[in-house]
């Protein structure tokens, strides 16, 4: 320290100090913090693995449309039309496989490039009522509740699905208002 016509004069490092000393020392902050991120991010990236695989019947038949999703995650694939799927998930993820009409199935990838799943048929369906805002068993609705045979609605020659129900439901009227091209 100098003291120089009354101000104290603060001395400049020379040497290893120097540029820590200097002005641009934000940079080297700025500089020093992305590659500590991309350092930290290939590690994020390396946790990832591809897996692909084949969905088969119990029969051996490659199953198309069996939705293939990662447990926890909003990340899923469908089965093309040979059976095979492929994703991008995390080494230790569970695979969740669903399809109508056959048994879901979970299998943890455990770090496996590979996974086949074979899927084995259920052998009955419950009959499940879909409503504008739920689904429940059929058994357990206290409404009223009735069923459409789709072969006769389809013989019948109504100008709008509203009036061919009408006529084959029982309990159900549907009301226009008279004028052409109305709405009922």
């Amino acid at each position: 320290m100098r003291l120089l016509g009354g101000l104290l004069m603060e001395r400049v490092l020379v040497g290893k100090h120097a540029l820590l000393n200097r002005r641009p020392r934000w940079l080297f902050s700025v500089g020093m913090s992305l590659v500590f991120a991309l350092v930290m991010s290939g590690t994020a990236w390396a946790q990832l693995v591809a897996v692909s695989g084949t969905v088969t019947s119990a029969a051996g038949v490659p199953l198309p449309g069996v939705t293939v999703r990662v447990q926890g995650t909003d990340t899923r694939t469908v089965t093309d039309a040979s059976g095979r799927y492929r994703l991008s998930v995390p080494v230790d993820a569970v695979l969740t496989f669903a399809h109508v009409g056959d048994r879901p199935v979970q299998t943890s990838v455990s770090g496996r490039p590979t996974v086949d799943v074979t899927m084995a048929t259920i052998s009955y369906l419950e009959q499940v009522v879909v409503t504008a805002y739920t689904e429940q068993r059929r058994a357990d609705i206290t409404g009223a509740v009735a069923s459409v045979d789709v072969d006769n609605a389809k013989k019948q020659t109504q100008a709008s699905v509203l009036k061919a129900l009408d006529a084959a439901v029982p309990g159900v009227t549907v009301q226009t208002s008279g004028a052409p091209g109305a709405r009922s």
